[in-house]
Parts: structure tokens; sequence; C-alpha cells
């Protein structure tokens, strides 16, 4: 059984059988060794988001800067096709897929700012919340501003779940493209969603509103009016994304709040980085379907490659609203009306609103506090002395309702939980301090060499919340982000501090307080690609040009060698040597030869332009299959197996190498993979470019795309593009290395919930990190409780099999032991190195 790692741009996808496209060709049975497939009816959430912004890219697109390649298809035909279909998966998904499609745009950070603003819209229907006032209003005054009269029934999608289905569950009007456009859910979405895919999202829907609203009607946006409001809503949700992650995504230590403030954001050392974690789950809220209420972290490492496609979303909306983007029409959207920071009486906002540094708040400055170092003991699950700050499980997150509720410590002669104005006379307080009659200091056992106190800083912020009232929010508004801008230079802060090393290798994950150990070339290409971006979309930045530099160098002389050939990955050592992993698959050779190609056209740089060549010259003699038109997986190996990030990232190599000329065959390459995929990865087709709905034949055009209704399934699919690729036999049995952050982080913050993550440190030990599991806690166990390529050895493996184990009980205390999958998880990520990665 061969073992190698699986890439974020690559994935082993399940078979399935092919199916008829075209019902009036004469039927015939194609092996499924020798087709060309989709696997189920799967999207890949925003990595299809990501795979329809780079179709819009391939057929041109009006945001235009040095930073990307300079390429178009050439056929008219096929760039008319692409397009189409991108725009439809893009609008479909934004605006059509429902809740189980992604998080509503009614929760988000920008609607709740509009919200409460003086002369917001009440509360219409008796719900409870008026967020959906807000958007309704809104929706009405941009289908005014575009002239389309009544607002489109749409169902706006902020951020895409994981994953989702193409699937309908109702049959969707065939004139009507948004009305019962519902997907089904997806098992594995779970209300999760990745930073690398919030990512995609954003690029995609900015690629196009850019689109329709490249062109104008006098004041009003658009060619059209439906184009012209289509265009403001997906606007809409791009900024709704933008202000969400700066005001409520951003954390660490296993909590999220937001940033204070995004223009003096500027951490020293890694410990007071905030980031955005890879994974997140949504809370949603009662009221409102699909609506975010709050957030919790699944995945607490930041993710270079999550990080990367962030920074490239907000640099090239940055762009959009800078004075350097030559389209008034679309520079004119982001800084007037309807979204620009000039006083909008309507809503009460403007650019003079302002908050005090010095203001305390629940939600920014408590709420992380509790989540961390009191809600183990404080929860819903297990009420110590009947106080509980909110829900442990699944994620730690603190109610503010509930905070205030006292429990049955109100009943012990003790002072209220909270005396507003007077933080001496509240208990929540005092026991952060002292013991108070009947309640130990808090937290619990705190004050020895093993279980620190609470740090007088963050005394003092409870101290302060509650003397200046107990806000649960700011009594004014932060005002929005500067468009782009803040986000990404907070962004490219984060990756300088957590990714890069002084010679300039980009380490593929931060966990916690332990710097990744792992160069990979999918995510160093990611982070070219996005660093090139940034430094022709911002104002020039020395900095910035200087650390593309160094990247890029790192990069072509440690993972490209002289033949073009590149290397997967190279791990580190604990004293700092790195060494080479296996070849490179398809996926990761091309994604680290877009990123070459980018940082050589923004630097001008020869040797990096030649290491870039070679590496696209070595890509199409190795994995190119012209009788095909595909690409072959890995070296000798003819079978495809691909997702939609995968695909991304070749097609963004070949335009390169296509743009820059050295690879003759790579602009022919780029068109004829897209023809060849686009009927098998494009799930529906909508009416345009020769297809008539409801006119009895499922596939007018005769282009292998049915119609929604009649596109597989019980009620039809969306026009949505589909999560993955297979061409060629089922794939070997393959696992992948058993990694932190993938599988081990997430597994002891389940099972080891209250004692030893997340804040807790019951006996002095912490699995927050690989470092800290690898450190004995207070039980005096003089041995190594993490040894590197033997379980046995290993007392933290012990400690989880053994009935009696070396010293102490078998963990988890007092619970139902590991199943057997658990325990092989920590044996094969021991016996594989116990890599923190």
């Amino acid at each position: 059984m061969r073992l190698f790692a699986v890439p974020s741009c690559s994935l082993l996808l399940l078979a399935t059988a092919c199916h008829d496209s075209n019902p009036r060709a004469p039927r015939t049975t194609t092996p499924p060794s020798t087709a060309l497939r989709a696997p189920s009816d799967e999207t890949g959430g925003g990595d299809s988001d990501l795979l329809a912004a780079n179709l819009l890219l391939a057929a041109g697109t009006p945001i235009q800067h040095g930073g990307r390649a300079t390429f178009m298809v050439r056929d008219p035909q096929l760039e008319a096709r692409i397009a189409f279909h991108a725009q439809a998966h893009i609008e479909a998904t934004a605006l059509g897929a429902g809740a189980f499609g992604g998080a509503a745009v009614e929760g988000s950070a920008r609607v709740r700012r509009l919200a409460v603003a003086p002369d917001a819209p009440v509360d219409r229907n008796d719900n409870g919340s008026n967020l959906d006032e807000v958007v309704a209003d809104e929706m009405a005054a941009l289908a005014n501003l575009a002239g389309a009269g009544t607002p489109l029934d749409a169902f706006g999608a902020m951020m895409p779940w994981r994953s989702s289905t193409a699937a309908l569950t109702a049959r969707a009007q065939a004139r009507d493209r948004f009305s019962g456009l519902r997907v089904a859910g997806s098992a594995r979405a779970q209300n999760q969603v990745d930073a690398s895919q919030i990512g995609g999202a954003m690029l995609a829907r900015l690629q196009g509103a850019a689109r329709l609203l490249e062109a104008s009607r006098g004041s009003r946006p658009g060619a059209n009016p439906r184009a012209g409001a289509i265009g403001l809503l997906l606007m809409q949700q791009v900024l709704a994304m933008e202000e969400t992650l700066v005001s409520a995504l951003f954390g660490r230590d296993g909590s999220l709040s937001g940033l204070r403030d995004a223009r003096t954001y500027n951490p020293g050392t890694p410990g007071e980085a905030l980031f955005v974690p890879a994974r997140i789950q949504v809370v949603l809220e009662d009221a409102i379907a699909g609506a975010p209420a709050d957030y919790a972290v699944v995945d607490r490492s930041s993710s270079l490659a999550g990080v990367a496609v962030l920074l490239e979303a907000a640099a090239e909306l940055a762009w959009v609203a800078s004075p350097r983007n030559a389209n008034p029409t679309l520079r004119d959207v982001l800084n007037g009306f309807p979204f620009g920071t000039l006083p909008d009486r309507r809503r009460g906002r403007g650019s003079g609103l302002t908050l005090s540094a010095e203001e305390i708040t629940f939600t920014r400055d408590i709420k992380p506090i509790l989540e961390v170092n009191c809600i183990a003991c404080h929860n819903d699950q297990s009420p110590t002395n009947g106080y509980s700050l909110g829900a442990f499980l699944p994620r730690p997150i603190a109610n503010y309702d509930k905070v205030l509720t006292p429990g049955n410590v109100g009943r012990l002669g003790n002072p209220p939980i909270v005396t507003s104005g007077d933080h001496t006379r509240s208990l929540l307080w005092l026991v952060l301090t002292q013991r108070v009659a009947g309640v130990s200091r808090m937290p619990r056992g705190c004050g020895n060499e093993f279980f620190p106190c609470l740090p007088n800083g963050q005394i003092s912020l409870v101290a302060d919340w509650i003397d200046q009232g107990v806000r649960r929010e700011p009594s004014v508004p932060q005002p929005p982000p500067k468009i782009g801008e803040d986000l990404a230079r907070v962004l490219l802060r984060n990756l300088q501090l957590l990714h890069v090393e002084n010679d300039g290798a980009l380490n593929d994950r931060h966990d916690g307080e332990v710097a990744g150990r792992v160069v990979r070339a999918v995510s160093t290409g990611y982070a070219l690609s996005a660093l090139a971006t940034v430094a022709m979309a911002l104002p020039p930045d020395a900095r910035t040009i200087d650390l593309l530099r160094r990247a890029a160098t790192f990069a072509a002389a440690k993972l490209v060698d002289a033949q073009g050939q590149v290397a997967a990955e190279l791990v580190g050592d604990a004293f700092g040597a790195r060494q080479a992993g296996v070849a490179a698959d398809a996926v990761e050779h091309a994604a680290l030869t877009a990123g070459l190609f980018a940082a050589a056209r923004v630097l001008d740089d020869d040797a990096l332009r030649a290491s870039a060549r070679a590496a696209a010259t070595t890509w199409v003699q190795t994995f190119w299959r012209s009788e095909q038109s595909l690409f072959r997986s890995r070296a000798g190996d003819d079978r495809l197996q691909v997702e939609a990030s995968g695909l991304v990232c070749v097609l963004r190599a070949l335009q390169e190498a296509a743009a820059d000329g050295a690879v003759a065959s790579a602009a022919a390459a780029h068109d004829a993979l897209l023809a060849r995929v686009l009927p098998v990865v494009v799930a529906a087709e909508w009416d345009g470019l020769g297809e008539v709905l409801d006119d009895g034949d499922p596939d007018t055009d005769r282009n292998g795309i049915k119609e929604p209704a009649l596109a597989g399934g019980d009620f039809g699919r969306a026009p949505l593009l589909l999560g993955s690729l297979r061409f060629g036999a089922d794939p070997d049995v393959v696992e992948a290395p058993v990694t932190w952050s993938d599988t081990i982080g997430p597994l002891f913050r389940s099972a080891c919930v209250g004692c030893h993550v997340d804040g807790a440190v019951l006996g002095g030990y912490r699995l927050d990190t690989p470092a800290t599991a690898a450190r004995a806690g207070e039980s005096g166990f003089v041995g190594r409780m993490v040894v590197p390529g033997d379980p046995e050895a290993s007392l933290l493996y012990r400690k989880l099999t053994d009935r009696s184990p070396p010293i102490g009980a078998q963990m988890p205390l007092l619970r139902p032991p590991l199943d057997d999958r658990g325990r092989e998880f920590v044996r094969r990520w021991i016996l594989e190195g116990a890599l923190d990665r």
C-alpha cells in the first residue's frame, strides 16, 4: 500500500456509472474505465466557485491589472459557452441555492450593522428579528437603482458550505431562474465553511458582478435591468463576506471574534496574531433560515492556501474600488451609492462613524476569554454549580444572556453574577481574582505552574466591561472596512508572520503556537499567485515585492529541479533541514508552475521565468494526453481523478504558459481540455446559446448538457459546476498520511473536550497543538508523551489504548474509550512521524 500526501487541489473520488446525456443519439454502453464522468451530484462548495471565477477570467474580464496573465480562449463559441455556464453557476449558487447551499446574507456582519442604524426597518413579520427586513429593503433599493422594478425572488448565500449538491429538492419553474431553485443538503457540509472556499466564493461573485456591471445605462448599472440587479446583489454578497471576515472570523486560541481596528493591526509576534482559522462552524439563527448567528472553530490552524485565496480575493476587490481601475461603472458602485462610504441618510450610516478604542464589548472582547478559559466547566451539557455560559458541544460558544444568568451560585449568598457599572460587586470578576465564599478562584485550580490563572490584562477587560455597562455590541457600530484594502493588508501581515521562513520558504500550516515544517507545492503556488496579485492590485509596496521575490526564489531553487520536475513537498525536521518528498502529481506541479509564472511576470525576473518555463514544459510532456484532450493525475498512470480546485490549478498553469508563449501547445491544450470537461462538469443548463426549456427535448442544442428539470435525480439538477471528475479505471486504495490539522486535532477536540483542549488543562496537560501534546503534564512522568515513529513507546498512545497504562488511568476519563478507528488514527499519526501539519 503506497502512502502519499493528498493535496488540497486533488481528491480521490468515488466511482460512479456514466449516464446517457443525449437521448436522441443511439444508446451505447461505455465502459466506466474509459468514460470521463462526474462521480456524484456534489459540488465543491467554494472550490466550484473558484472554478467558475477562472472560467470567467478565461472568457475575458473587466478587472484588468498586471497581476494576472493576459490570456483568453481563442474560440469565440467556447468563450461564450464557458462564460455562460460560469455565470449560471455563480447566479444559481449565490441567489438560488437555498439554505442548503450556504450561509444566508441576512446574518452577515454588514446586515447586522445596518440593522441597528437609527432608521433601520422594524420587524414587520414578528419573527423577532429585523435582519430579513433590512435585506428585503436593500434588495428593493438595488432593483430600483438598476431599473428592475421589483426585486428578484432570490435567496442570498453569503458564503458556501464546504460541499453542496446540484440535486434539486423540488422541480424548479422553467422560466424563473431563482424561484424554487433549492438544492438538497450534502452530508459533508455540516454547516461548515473553509477559509479558502470563502475566498473562492468572493472571487466568483466579484468576477460575476464585474461582467454584469461593466456596462451602464446612464446612472443605472448594467446593460439591462436584470443584469444590473443581479450584479448589485452579487457585489452585496462580496462586501458582506468581507465585513463578516473582518468583524467576526478572526481569532486565536480556538475562539473567534474579529479585528478591533484592521487599519492599525500589526502583530509583532505569532502569539499576537489574529487569523482566520482553516475551517469554521456556522451556528444558525432560529428565526431566519440559513442566517448565521455565531461562529466556532473547527480547524484552528492558519492554512497557507486559505490565506492565499482570501488574499487574492481581497486584493482584486481593492483593485475594483481603487482609482487605478479604469472602469468608472465598477469603480463608482463601490465608491458611491449604493456600497460606498459616502453618507447615506436612508440607512443612517456614513464615513464619520468612529469606535472608541477603549470600549469593551461582550462579542469582541469577553466572549473569547470565556470560551477559551471557562466554558469547559460551565456549559449546557455540564453546568457546574448550575451555571452555564452557553453550548460546549459540538463547539464552545458563549451566550450573552446565559452569562448574566446566575444559576445555583446565586443562591449561595454571593454577589450577583454581574452588577452593571460596578465590577467589585460582580461575582464574575471576583472569582477571577480570589476565592469567594463557597466558590473557588476561577478557572478552578488556577495558580499552579501547570494551570495559570487568567492574565491581568484579561481580568481588567472583564472589569472594564462590567463598569462600562455590560455592552453586548459596540454602542456605535464599527464602520465597514476600507473595501478590499483592510482585509488584504491584515492577511498579508499574517502570511508573512505565520507562514514565511527567513529563507523564503512558505510553510503550509501554522497551528496554534507551532509553525509548520512542511512546504507544499500546491499552497506555495497559491501564495505566489496571490502575492503577484497583491503587488499589482494594491498601491506599490517594497515589502510585498521583497516577500514575493524571496518566496519565488526559494520555490524555484528547492521545489523545481533543473529538468523542470517539481517536488510535492519539503518536510523539515526538528533542526530545520528539509527533505524533498515524492514527485508532484499533475495538480501539484501545475499549481507551482502557475505561481512561478505569475511571480516572474510581476518581478520581471528571467531566472524565475526560466524555472517556470521548464516546469511548464515538463508538465506537458509528463501529464498531458493530447489524444484524449485530458491530463493524467500522476506520471505513468493514465487515470484522472481531480476535484474542482485541482482543475483550476491546471487551467491556471496552461493560461500562464500560453500567455508567456514558451510552451507552444499550452493554449491549444487549455481550450481542448475545457471543451472536453465542460459537458461533464456542468450539472444542468439554462435556456440560452441554443438550449430551449420545456420544448420536449432535454438537450436541444446537443452539447451534452441537459436542462435542469431533466438533468437527473427526482427533481432535476441546478445549473452548478460539479466538484469532481474522473477518467479511467477506479483508483488504487491509497491511504494519505494522517495529519494533525485534518484528523488528530479535531479528534482530540471531540474526545478530550472539557479536560485537555480549548483552555482546559486538567493535570497540567494540553492537547491543543502537537507541541503541547508532546509535553508531559504534572504527573511526574519522565518518559516521552510522543515518540515519533514508535506508538508503543508513546505514553499518549498507551493512555488511549491500554486498560492499565504505564501511569494513571485510561483516557478519556469517565467516558467511553476511543473506538478502533480513532485509536488507529493516533497510531498511524505517531508511526508516520507525528508531523505538525
